[in-house]
């Protein structure tokens, strides 16, 4: 499995779940620092030392030479991932809603999320005898918050109940020594599972112990998850020191005039370019890479917001040959290049930024002109079927605030329509910036006016009873 958060939960699920039936259960997590994200031949040949039965989780779906090579081995493979997947080995059994053939719409979960409705399926069909599978919401709901995916419908009742489970006295052993260790006191929250515990479940990969958190999690013992959890948090202490001494070093200005946040040091810890691209990307709001050498080569990963899908950035750019290899999700990816592709990997994501922004202007004009056009037809209707009175200099007195989806605007307008105006109950109204309402009320020189169509842009927006010199006088440019 994957070394991070979600990889060491979905491997400590199935560990908890197939050693019930008597099954022995070999877990492989590779050396982050050594061997890097992903499936590789030397990680193939230990698993097939052990089974011809390889589960691989969170990663895979696009280590295509990898599964023919266990399939060339006589071996059967079945992969749980989620990251960005073009195409894969049919011979393969892939489980990833990123599949283009995948019609599930479950594209916002992360793999410990798949891999636990796997084993709802195998439990609800019977494959094994029937267990009590809820127990590993706790580690569905850790996953889920640490992986970044969108807090979605059923993401969002999975980490609901996770809490639920972990706020309990049945939490998972490792998770619970985590919260004691970090002397959390409070009800447990998404706060805490993002901001404190995570971090330090990675923080045994992110330093070269790639099993740790797997042993944490997948632990029965509560003393040897004690143990377990006190080698994470000197891990964590450790990070902690090497990231704060590298953000100190990069001056975050030095990419101003970028759309993105992009720096590279060949001495930099390979286990933090991460979380250091996750903080540069929030104080800045840009998508963020970082990246450093390993052995010959340059690996890095980016963060993003997830307004822009930099896992599948990543495989274009592997696509058209300026990464080895590198893919992702929405909000995070990996990638290796060789050194003297780093300036075309620059350039290559500017480019995109470039196009997103441009891209985003052309949907506001889009959105803009389908909003024009669509008040221009509703007025036009109401028009012709309704008995109206044009005044184009309205001027509102006051107006009642009410709030929904799209923000406040007035309700309900009292007017000054003038003296002898011929106003009555049921026109429409009408000013310079098309319909305004219904006349529901009419006395001497006002009228009481109910909006029925939102043109808050242009009403001024006044509380009830407020009195506002420049709206009485008729100045509506604000």
């Amino acid at each position: 499995s994957d070394y991070d958060v979600d990889g060491a939960c979905a491997a400590s699920i199935f560990k908890k779940y197939l050693t019930q039936f008597d099954i022995e259960v070999f877990v492989y997590i590779p050396n982050r620092l050594n061997e890097g994200y992903g499936l590789s031949t030397p990680a193939c040949n230990k698993l097939l030392e052990f089974s011809s039965n390889i589960l691989v989780l969170d990663c895979g779906s696009n280590n295509l030479d990898e599964q023919k090579y266990i399939n060339a081995q006589g071996a059967e493979l079945l992969v749980i991932d989620h990251h960005e997947c073009d195409h894969y080995f049919n011979e393969s059994i892939v489980i990833n809603p990123k599949t283009p053939e995948d019609k599930s719409n479950l594209d916002d979960l992360c793999a410990t999320a798949l891999s636990f409705l796997v084993i709802v399926f195998l439990n609800n069909e019977e494959i094994f005898e029937k267990k009590d599978v809820l127990q590993y919401l706790d580690l569905v709901s850790l996953a889920t918050i640490c992986d970044l995916v969108p807090l979605n419908n059923i993401n969002r009742t999975l980490v609901k109940q996770g809490l639920r489970l972990i706020n309990s006295d049945n939490s998972n052993k490792g998770i619970q020594t985590l919260i004691n260790l970090s002397k959390i006191k409070q009800k447990i929250s998404e706060y805490h599972l993002g901001y404190i515990i995570g971090p330090r479940i990675n923080a045994g990969g992110r330093m070269g112990e790639s099993l740790l958190a797997y042993n944490l999690l997948s632990s029965e013992n509560i003393h040897q998850a004690v143990q377990f959890a006190q080698i994470i948090e000197l891990h964590n202490q450790n990070r902690q020191k090497i990231q704060s001494k590298i953000v100190k070093e990069i001056d975050i200005n030095i990419n101003n005039n970028l759309n993105i946040n992009f720096f590279y040091d060949e001495k930099w810890h390979i286990g933090v370019v991460g979380i250091i691209a996750g903080r540069l990307m929030r104080i800045n709001n840009r998508p963020s890479f970082v990246m450093t050498q390993s052995n010959d080569l340059v690996v890095g990963s980016g963060r993003s917001q997830g307004e822009k899908n930099i896992g599948l950035l990543m495989m274009q750019a592997t696509e058209k040959g300026i990464l080895i290899k590198g893919g992702g999700h929405h909000k995070a990816c990996g990638f290796t290049l060789k050194k003297e592709n780093v300036d075309d990997f620059k350039n290559f994501n500017q480019a995109r930024e470039v196009v997103k922004v441009l891209e985003a202007q052309v949907r506001e004009l889009q959105e803009e002109l389908i909003v024009t056009q669509g008040l221009m037809t509703q007025n036009k209707r109401l028009k012709e079927q309704t008995n109206f009175v044009d005044f184009p200099d309205i001027k509102i007195i006051t107006g009642r605030v009410v709030t929904h989806s799209g923000g406040p605007f007035v309700k309900s307008m009292l007017i000054n329509i003038g003296q002898d105006n011929g106003a009555r109950l049921g026109q429409a109204v009408m000013s310079e910036y098309g319909l305004v309402g219904v006349i529901v009320e009419v006395a001497s020189s006002f009228a009481r006016v109910l909006q029925i169509t939102d043109i808050n842009s242009q009403i001024p927006v006044v509380t009830e009873n407020t009195r506002d010199p420049a709206i009485i006088n008729g100045d509506n440019s604000r």
